[in-house]
């Protein structure tokens, strides 16, 4: 078990996933976060895709650089939700893809994000779930009120939720840095033994 600087046990879960609405900073936050960590880490991101008229599709990266469009206005597929068409090949090649690496190689895993356009790809839900309930540490993140997500994610042992709003922000982000910190270690340690 951790210490805090004054040496009181510390409770640190596996699982963190940060819940916010959309533009509370729930991507940048792990950006920052992760900066020292980055090697240590498998998983992905989602990135807005911007234009001259606001939000035009969210882009997909691996943490080791392979990207493509998951959703887009303009990209022709059958899947659709509200005014995006979804790629689900580019969420089975690059976030299922990059959760097993994860998992196979015992690392921390970042899914950016848990969400309803991820979650039209039943591989998606069955590897997230599987990372979720592996001995290896996730940092995830879900839209606020998702339904069914944020209950279950309430229910899941050894996870805690962090609810983000931009005056919540320095608090959450210190606590997601000290929780990498504590997981880069362990998982160094585990692995160079």
């Amino acid at each position: 078990m951790a210490q805090d600087a004054v040496g009181r046990k510390m409770n640190i879960p596996k699982n963190i996933i940060i819940c916010g609405n959309p533009g509370t900073g729930k991507t940048t936050l792990i950006k920052e976060a992760l900066m020292p960590f980055k090697k240590k880490v498998s998983g992905f991101m989602t990135e807005e895709i911007r234009g001259a008229e606001g939000r035009e599709g969210f882009r997909m990266i691996s943490m080791d650089g392979r990207h493509g469009i998951l959703a887009s206005k303009m990209l022709n597929s059958c899947l659709k939700l509200g005014k995006y068409r979804i790629d689900a090949a580019v969420i089975e090649n690059i976030a299922v893809v990059s959760m097993l690496e994860g998992l196979e190689k015992r690392d921390l895993i970042i899914i950016d994000e848990i969400g309803a356009m991820e979650t039209v790809s039943e591989k998606f839900t069955e590897t997230a779930v599987k990372c979720l309930l592996s001995a290896n540490p996730v940092l995830a993140t879900a839209r606020l009120g998702s339904k069914p997500f944020e209950k279950e994610f309430r229910n899941m042992e050894n996870t805690e939720v962090l609810t983000l709003d931009r005056s919540v922000y320095p608090s959450v982000s210190k606590k997601v840095k000290e929780w990498l910190a504590h997981w880069s270690d362990k998982l160094a340690d585990k692995n160079n033994p």
